[in-house]
């Protein structure tokens, strides 16, 4: 995004040569923060920026930034409603907070205003100019110092594309190769370059070393929805998705999502105490009824029979429960307790020998077949 993009999302059209810079850094000057430790690591290698950090509680180290925050205060005090004065501490003093009408939005338009003020317009009395600068009527206003350095004094500006600028400001991580996909922070992704290379295929099947299946990537806390895996120069990025079963993560971030999965990680373990008590009051029922089955059988059992004996009317026993119970669990949908079928007049018994006679039974039918078919196979 360039300046001119920047200060139209505000309302505020300017032109280029108002804020012309638009190059990477030789140098960032931090106060520690977030530009010490590993929030760094890919700038530095991959960009070629040199990150130089001020040593803890020596604001004189930093003269520079410590002065303009002194100036944007200057500017903003006597008209930002909810500017917080020195007496803000003091027993009885106003609480200025009450005060505040302006949002971050309007604070960043002032912040560009202060810019744009500074850099065409602020003559810097204390700035030594060299000869040649005056020899050329230099002004020590910074716009025209930018400009007079940018032709008489350049050779290291640097630019790269805005994908692979944001792409190593992003925090890194390591994701894995898994079979179900890229794991990372317990959601899953995919990207083309797997589907080709067939990287969730080789590691189900145990062909990727365990360094292979490690990847260096890049995300952004504020849209899991993507993971990109970089280039090991950082210069080129593969753009993965958030797969299907991961969807339920899809636009939250990931300090939502981390509390989430503690949260579902603390309700397992909470239950874990639940079933393995209704565990033990299981194995508790099953024993009371092998129990139960174990006196029936001693009462019904008769131990003067042979094995053999005891087993011969398996076949008939299960046939009559089968039947038992067809009869019992057998549905009637508007169950009455007088049958309509009791007013109808008596017709003749169909079970009467005579019938019976005249009937086939087509179930002894089926056993001759089934018999006669077995008979031949054993011959």
């Amino acid at each position: 995004m360039t300046k001119i993009q920047f200060c139209q999302e505000y309302g505020i059209n300017i032109s280029p040569t108002e804020w012309p810079c638009h190059h990477l850094p030789d140098a960032i000057l931090g106060d520690r923060g977030e530009l010490a430790g590993m929030a760094v690591e890919t700038l530095i290698p991959n960009l070629n920026v040199r990150i130089e950090n001020a040593a803890p509680y020596r604001a004189d180290w930093k003269g520079l930034v410590e002065r303009y925050f002194r100036t944007i205060h200057g500017h903003v005090k006597p008209f930002l409603p909810g500017y917080i004065d020195t007496d803000f501490r003091q027993r009885g003093g106003r609480d200025y907070r009450l005060d505040s009408r302006v949002d971050i939005d309007q604070f960043t338009e002032i912040i560009i205003h202060l810019i744009r003020y500074h850099n065409n317009h602020h003559y810097l009395s204390s700035y030594d100019r060299e000869e040649m600068m005056i020899t050329d009527n230099v002004n020590p206003i910074p716009i025209e110092l930018w400009n007079w350095g940018i032709e008489n004094r350049s050779g290291r500006l640097r630019t790269f594309p805005e994908d692979i600028v944001k792409l190593n400001l992003m925090p890194s991580n390591k994701a894995t190769i898994t079979a179900r996909g890229i794991k990372f922070k317990g959601m899953y992704y995919s990207c083309d370059k797997a589907l080709k290379e067939f990287w969730f295929e080789k590691a189900r099947s145990n062909l990727l070393s365990k360094s292979e299946k490690l990847l260096d990537i890049s995300y952004d806390y504020r849209q899991p929805n993507f993971i990109y895996v970089r280039s090991p120069d950082g210069r080129d990025f593969e753009k993965c998705f958030l797969l299907e079963p991961s969807e339920r993560y899809s636009q939250k971030n990931i300090h939502d999502i981390e509390y989430l999965q503690a949260y579902e990680k603390w309700l397992y373990q909470k239950s874990q105490s639940n079933e393995l008590q209704a565990g033990v009051d299981l194995i508790s029922d099953i024993e009371s009824v092998v129990n139960r089955a174990n006196v029936l059988a001693s009462v019904t059992v008769d131990e003067h029979l042979s094995n053999t004996q005891k087993v011969s009317g398996i076949k008939e026993n299960r046939a009559s429960e089968k039947a038992k119970r067809r009869d019992d669990e057998g549905f009637e949908l508007a169950k009455t307790e007088t049958s309509i079928l009791t007013t109808v007049l008596p017709t003749t018994n169909s079970d009467s020998p005579e019938n019976k006679s005249l009937q086939p039974d087509h179930l002894e039918l089926l056993k001759k077949k089934r018999q006669e078919r077995f008979n031949e196979h054993r011959e």
